[in-house]
């Protein structure tokens, strides 16, 4: 029989559990404004799942992979299921804010990295059309960081990075409340 201790859950520390019950908090906001109903659940899903993506973002600057591939082939089934008749909108709002991101990234920006891609594509299966919303608050809440790059390091901020997973967590968050 092991030990008493190794059936002890691993610490998860004070940054775990801000993450959580913010988390948490978010997602009960979000499910009381769409309803107890499969739209909510996957909304208030998206929601907590874009603290912790975000929360990674700001401590390692990466939105991985493991976490956001999987939740894009969970969400485009249930989103046909849920509603088939609005599959052609969130498929076409995944592909334009996936292109809207990968643009920049193409044209040799530092600022946007494939996670961001990746994310965007999967902030279009669940808003839709709302995922321009998303993009713009996302685009105008990193400007105040980005001015104050520029003012601390001068030239050299055109080559630093913003981790930008956080701002579109905000734009999206924004639009689930909103939109």
């Amino acid at each position: 029989m092991p030990p008493a201790d190794s059936w002890a859950l691993p610490s998860i520390g004070v940054r775990g559990v801000v993450v959580a019950v913010v988390g948490a908090g978010l997602a009960a906001a979000v499910l009381l404004h769409h309803g107890a109903t499969g739209r909510g659940a996957v909304a208030a899903s998206l929601a907590a799942l874009l603290v912790v993506l975000s929360a990674i973002d700001l401590e390692r600057r990466v939105l991985p992979n493991a976490i956001v591939l999987p939740a894009i082939a969970v969400v485009l089934p249930l989103q046909a299921l849920l509603s088939p008749g609005r599959l052609l909108e969130w498929t076409l709002a995944a592909f334009g804010a996936a292109l809207v991101l990968l643009l920049p990234l193409l044209a040799g920006r530092a600022g946007v990295g494939m996670g961001d891609v990746k994310l965007a594509f999967l902030l279009g299966l669940v808003l839709g059309q709302d995922v321009l919303l998303a993009i713009v608050v996302a685009s105008l809440a990193v400007l105040p960081a980005a001015l104050a790059l520029l003012a601390r390091h001068g030239a050299t901020a055109m080559r630093m990075g913003v981790p930008f997973g956080p701002f579109l967590s905000l734009g999206a968050v924004v639009a689930l409340l909103l939109g």
